[in-house]
């Protein structure tokens, strides 16, 4: 497996978590964002939530993954990116913690 692919599927992992937290958040603050996400009613937003952030993160993955050179890569790096993505992710997520940023 080459350096660039494994970049990029450091890059997808992180981008994922981030973007489902993000539309997690969203989905909390606005009533209209909560009802554009729901695309099964049986299932609720979370099936618009796991879906659009899947695509996002996919589309800018690719995007990444065309953009960039073979490199050397720093696992050290990619490590921190990837636990900071998931820790950002994990308090987005945390509906307390939605609450605070929300000021309700």
């Amino acid at each position: 497996m080459n350096n660039k692919l494994i970049k990029t599927e450091f890059m997808f992992t992180a981008l994922s978590m981030l973007f489902i937290s993000i539309l997690n958040v969203l989905a909390e603050a606005s009533k209209y964002i909560k009802n554009f996400l729901t695309l099964n009613q049986n299932i609720g937003p979370y099936s618009g939530k796991i879906t659009y952030g899947l695509l996002f993160a996919f589309i800018i993955s690719f995007l990444y993954y065309l953009s960039t050179k073979e490199s050397k890569l720093d696992i050290t790096k990619w490590m921190i990116f990837l636990i900071l993505s998931l820790i950002i992710s994990c308090l987005f997520i945390f509906t307390p913690f939605i609450h605070f940023i929300l000021n309700e």
